[in-house]
C-alpha cells in the first residue's frame, strides 16, 4: 500500500474510533472497546437500537472517503438483551453470538434477547432504510398499549403455520392463499385483544397487512417479542 494511502486510512480509522465512541456516550452508552473496525459498549434498553442505526450511518459516511464498490463494506452488529444478573462472561458471549449470526447474513443487525426464564428470541435483518422505523414501530405498539402476551400468540401463529406449508399435500393454490390467511388469523388474534389501544392496533394493522410469508410472520412477531423487553423500562 502507498504510504499516503496508508497514512489517510490511519488517520481515518482514528477519527472512526473517536466518531464510536462519540455516539455511544450520545446515546447514554459506554463504550468499553473501539478499535479498527470493531466496537464494544454498553448501552440502555432504550437507546439501543437507535444507537445501532447511527453507528450504521457514521459507517456509511466514512466509506464515502474511500473509492470501494459498492458490495465491499459491510457493517454487522450483534446486540444481546441479558438480565442485570447475567454473569458479564456470559452476557459477552451472547453478544458475539448476534455479531456472528449477522456477520453470515452479511450486512445486517441482529437483536438478541436471552430471559432469565423462557427461550432466547433472535431477529436477523439486513441494513435498510426502514429498519430503525420498523424497530420503532414495534416499541409504540407496546408503549401504546398493544396486549402485552400478543407477540407470544403470533410467534405460535408462525409455529403452527411452518407446520402446515412443509405438508407434501399442500396445494399450488392454498399455496398462493397462504399471505391471505396469514393476514386473516393475526387480524382474528388482535381482535380478540380487546384491550389494545387504537394508536398500537393501528400500528399492528400495518405491520399485519405487509406480511407475505410465515418466516415474514415469524420475524415481525420475534420483534415484537424483544421490544416487550426494550420497552420495559
Amino acid at each position: 500500500m502507498p504510504i499516503g494511502i496508508f497514512r489517510k486510512r490511519t488517520r481515518s480509522l482514528l477519527k472512526k474510533r473517536a466518531r464510536s465512541f462519540e455516539i455511544v456516550e450520545g446515546y447514554s452508552g459506554y463504550c468499553i472497546y473501539a478499535g479498527g473496525d470493531d466496537v464494544l459498549a454498553l448501552l440502555p434498553l432504550e437507546t439501543v437500537i437507535e444507537c445501532t442505526n447511527a453507528l450504521n450511518k457514521a459507517f456509511r459516511q466514512h466509506l464515502q472517503g474511500f473509492q470501494l464498490p459498492d458490495d465491499s463494506g459491510t457493517l454487522s452488529i450483534g446486540v444481546a438483551i441479558c438480565h442485570r444478573m447475567e454473569p458479564l462472561s456470559i452476557a459477552l458471549e451472547a453478544a458475539r453470538s448476534a455479531e456472528r449470526a449477522a456477520k453470515q447474513l452479511r450486512n445486517a443487525l441482529a437483536v438478541a434477547v436471552h430471559p432469565r426464564s423462557g427461550s432466547s428470541v433472535m431477529v436477523k435483518d439486513p441494513w435498510r432504510d426502514t429498519l430503525l422505523q420498523d424497530w420503532q414501530n414495534s416499541k409504540k405498539a407496546l408503549r401504546d398499549g398493544i396486549a402485552r402476551g400478543f407477540p407470544y400468540e403470533l410467534q405460535h401463529l408462525a409455529r403452527q403455520w411452518e407446520g402446515a406449508i412443509s405438508h407434501p399435500n399442500l396445494s399450488p393454490h392454498q399455496e398462493r392463499e397462504l399471505p391471505k390467511r396469514l393476514k386473516k388469523e393475526a387480524l382474528r388474534i388482535l381482535e380478540r385483544k380487546k384491550e389494545t389501544g387504537q394508536n398500537a392496533k393501528a400500528i399492528m394493522e400495518e405491520v399485519i397487512d405487509s406480511i407475505q410469508s410465515v418466516d415474514q410472520l415469524k420475524t415481525r412477531a420475534d420483534r415484537l417479542a424483544i421490544a416487550h423487553f426494550l420497552t420495559r423500562g
